[in-house]
């Protein structure tokens, strides 16, 4: 016999999965929906982002939000008026899912270009701590609350080729492991 989750389980949630629009965020977003979640569909493609939303609907769950924004963006003010905006929506959020990610180029590091390298750690790191940090007001607002890092086994043992989007998913591991000591399970 296996764990079945009720249909309703994540009733009256707010869980927002980032890079929606396609892969794991896609299957995640669908299935929080499945269970009765309020997704907040978080990408940098609104066409993809609004297939998910429509797909959501048409299996008769909530009605998704679409909010569009590049994690490659430096700048926090973005960051800043999104969260904004959920405070003035929401009541709290349950669930922030961080899947979003680039993948770079496969290459000895020798070979890894500055722009691209730049890219993954705006992408990877640097996108999802300013989401991260403009988002922990409203997860704390939540009674049990859950933060949840997409991250690799390249992202504990490193292995030749995989340059910036290694180096990235250790840094996602540590930031893991700073936020849990910080924000400890009650």
């Amino acid at each position: 016999m296996y764990y079945q989750p009720k249909r309703n389980l994540l009733d009256k949630k707010y869980i927002m999965v980032t890079g929606a629009g396609d892969g794991i965020g896609r299957e995640a977003a669908l299935t929080y929906a499945r269970h009765g979640a309020s997704v907040l569909l978080l990408g940098r493609t609104e066409h993809k982002l609004n297939t998910v939303k429509q797909t959501i609907e048409e299996a008769g769950g909530r009605e998704a939000r679409v909010l569009v924004l590049d994690l490659a963006c430096t700048e926090p003010a973005p960051y800043q008026r999104l969260a904004k905006s959920l405070t003035d929506e929401i009541p709290h959020l349950d669930g922030l899912i961080n899947n979003a990610g680039l993948l770079g180029e496969i290459a000895p590091m020798a070979k890894q270009t500055p722009a691209c390298w730049s890219e993954v750690m705006a992408v990877n790191i640097n996108g999802t701590f300013m989401l991260t940090q403009v988002l922990l007001p409203l997860l704390l607002k939540a009674s049990s609350p859950s933060l949840i890092f997409s991250t690799s086994s390249v992202g504990r043992q490193g292995r030749a080729n995989w340059g910036a989007y290694s180096v990235s998913k250790f840094a996602t591991e540590g930031m893991m492991q700073v936020l849990a000591e910080e924000y400890p399970a009650s």
